[in-house]
């Protein structure tokens, strides 16, 4: 019989690191870049928890993103949630979804700070975007690893 073989940790979600940096999840921001905004919003406190993977915008939370130039008062007329977290399946931690997910992700092609890749879900950021997103929601260049 011979030894068991210890399991080798792999890393989840995609190898492709374009894909694993940003990328659309449905509508809204993915990868490591959409889970350090998530990381941004809960450390700032701009939301607090809510019942079922929802969450509220603080006070803080709401200045912050109407300042980015998001409309709140469309946002909450709308039929779907806010804002919820949504498991990111690269690291298997969150990032926004909701309406306001769906909403930041917008403003940020609005402001010419990123694009699409033709014929996938990757997202390219320009450097001016990027430092741009990560300066407005105050969030570093590395995510800290959980």
């Amino acid at each position: 019989m011979s030894p068991r073989a210890k399991a080798l940790r792999t890393r989840p979600g995609p190898k492709e690191p374009a894909l694993r940096h940003a990328r659309v999840c449905y509508d809204h921001l993915a990868g490591d870049l959409g889970v350090a905004l998530f990381d941004a919003f809960l450390k700032n406190k701009w939301i607090i928890p809510g019942p079922e993977k929802t969450f509220t915008l603080t006070k803080l939370g709401r200045v912050k993103v109407q300042t980015f130039g998001v409309d709140l008062e469309d946002l909450e007329n709308g039929a779907r949630p806010v804002c919820r977290a949504c498991l990111d399946w690269s690291v298997r931690r969150h990032h926004i979804a909701g309406a306001l997910g769906a909403a930041i992700l917008d403003e940020v092609f609005e402001r010419g700070w990123v694009t699409q890749k033709r014929g996938s879900r990757v997202l390219e950021f320009t450097r001016v975007g990027e430092a741009g997103l990560r300066r407005v929601f105050a969030f570093a260049e590395t995510l800290p690893t959980s």
